[in-house]
């Protein structure tokens, strides 16, 4: 039993060093000594098998093997689900920490509702404990606030999201206020999430401000011990480029991306399966920055680059494909803005789902010649037959509709309109709708919010009702209106309601507007200009 904790502990100190390797072969060594034990003597040992097992999972995680991490933490929780049934106050704070590990691994490989649940149970719990001991669990709540945020937002909910790490950040400030030693890495991780979550909901300054905050800690913490922070410091630099890039600040955004890349090459070379994911993204991320300054060829570069990592990638674990799909689908983009459009295609070819092989198609299809977008557009059309997902196909049809002559455009709405699933089939209609002729947009509109109406999902019916408004009659915005207030959730429906409110409010000032001329043309003429400068504001 000694040499079975000294080997945990032992396991423990090499991660907190960086040492990832050593680190899950201590750990691993110490999971079969309490195996053999809590077999022999479940009452005694069982807790320490559950603790090892939580211990392998995050150094698997780490190490970037995610299917093993999930066996190990899911072992875990099932043993301590049943230590915590039975001695709640012994065993209820690692039912917790288990649980958002396994949070983390769900999440992980992309099964995403089960992580939120998870995440969401381990809060309940924390909070529970921070309650009875703050000193004790303020830090615990503070990390499982921040993963839940990480949840929520991944599954579309970006306001919930926001509050809950704004939570965890000024938790973290206040503790790291307390003790800069222990809490300032987490400061830096919350500030970096914080950062994420302003910048989803277009709250870009604010963004900024977080992420550079976020990346300065990182620095100083890498300053001191590199082999702990380098990551987290090409993680927030990446971040901080992407924050840059969408402010239009592109030179400085290169520059931070550019070290990110360098530290995370560094980092890949030492360790390829933990790290060459992430030297992939920044390679891609640099290729797009590249294109946005026109440096085309310096894009190509990057953007082959990052296609062959994910390549090698992608041949070894599937998981990466949608990534390779992602860097060709960039790389073809970019050749064909750059005048390379026979090569544009040629990489597409490459693209192996023919869903994502079509989506980019279509995508690409206003930057090529006249003769290649004919081509393309006719190919395009008629391959969407073959799309078994109903969504695919409706991307496709939406990203076809700004670039379709009138023969092609009847044809994609016969096409939309045969979808069977009504989140697909209101996107493929809402998006056609405003190209066809005057006297045929009243009816497919009508058609498109009648599928909203039917989409279970509510967050996505908020969705379709808000991408359907700007495009909607005084009368179908009403019925849009009245659709958004029978939305139970909280926030999908203060979503629909929010991106409803311009085209109610110019609809209302329009028609103050239209009463004014009988008293008084000037006084019309100003209602009108406030009108505006109200409407504008809004949105």
């Amino acid at each position: 039993p000694d040499l079975a904790m000294s080997l945990n502990n032992l396991g423990a100190m090499l991660s907190a060093l960086g040492q990832r390797e050593e680190a899950l072969q201590t750990t691993q060594e110490a999971v079969a000594i309490h195996r053999r034990l809590a077999e022999a003597n479940p009452t005694a040992f069982l807790p320490d098998l559950a603790m090892s097992l939580n211990n392998l999972g995050a150094m698997l995680s780490a190490l970037g093997l995610r299917e093993e991490a999930l066996a190990a933490t899911a072992e875990a929780v099932t043993h301590y689900r049943r230590l915590a049934e039975a001695n709640p106050a012994a065993f209820l704070p690692d039912l917790a920490a288990s649980l958002i590990n396994l949070g983390r691994d769900l999440s992980a490989l992309g099964r995403r509702e089960e992580a939120l649940a998870a995440t969401q149970e381990a809060v309940g719990h924390y909070r529970t404990l921070a309650q009875q001991n703050p000193q004790a669990f303020l830090p615990y709540l503070a990390t499982s606030l921040n993963n839940l945020g990480n949840q929520l937002s991944a599954l579309g909910r970006q306001e919930e999201a926001l509050q809950v790490t704004q939570e965890a950040a000024n938790l973290y400030r206040r503790l790291a206020g307390q003790n800069p030693q222990a809490f300032l890495p987490d400061l830096a991780a919350s500030l970096n999430n914080l950062g994420n979550r302003l910048s989803e909901l277009g709250r870009l300054e604010e963004a900024l401000q977080a992420t550079q905050e976020a990346a300065d800690l990182y620095r100083r913490l890498a300053g001191q011990n590199p082999q702990a922070f380098l990551p987290d410091l090409a993680a927030s630099l990446n971040n901080l480029g992407n924050m840059l890039s969408g402010l239009g600040r592109l030179t400085e955004a290169l520059a931070t991306m550019e070290e990110a890349m360098v530290i995370r090459r560094q980092l890949a070379q030492a360790n390829s399966q933990a790290f060459l994911p992430d030297l992939a993204m920044s390679l891609n991320n640099r290729g797009y920055i590249l294109f946005r300054l026109g440096r085309y060829e310096e894009a190509l570069a990057a953007t082959r680059e990052a296609a062959a990592l994910y390549q090698e990638l992608a041949s070894a674990n599937r998981a990466f494909s949608s990534d390779l799909m992602k860097a060709l689908a960039n790389l073809a983009f970019i050749l064909a803005v750059s005048g390379r459009g026979t090569e544009a295609l040629a990489a597409v070819q490459e693209i192996e789902s023919e869903s994502d092989r079509i989506i980019t198609l279509a995508a690409l299809a206003p930057h090529l010649s006249p003769e290649l977008q004919k081509e393309v557009l006719i190919q395009t059309l008629a391959a969407i037959k073959g799309i078994q997902d109903d969504h695919p196909r409706a991307e496709v049809l939406a990203a076809l509709a700004p670039h379709l002559p009138p023969k092609l455009l009847n044809q994609a709405l016969a096409a939309a309109e045969e979808l069977k699933d009504a989140r697909s089939r209101a996107r493929a209609l809402s998006a056609l709708a405003p190209y066809l002729p005057r006297e045929q947009q009243t009816h497919v509109l009508t058609e498109a919010l009648t599928a909203a109406r039917e989409i279970e999902w509510e967050f996505a019916r908020a969705e379709a009702l808000a991408t359907l408004a700007p495009h909607l009659s005084e009368e179908l915005l009403d019925e849009a209106l009245a659709t958004a207030r029978k939305i139970t959730d909280e926030t999908a429906r203060a979503k629909a309601l929010a991106r409803l409110a311009p085209h109610l409010i110019s609809r209302s000032i329009v028609a103050a507007g239209d009463r004014s001329v009988a008293i008084g043309g000037s006084v019309s003429g100003s209602i009108i200009v406030t009108g505006d400068r109200n409407v504008s504001d809004e949105h």
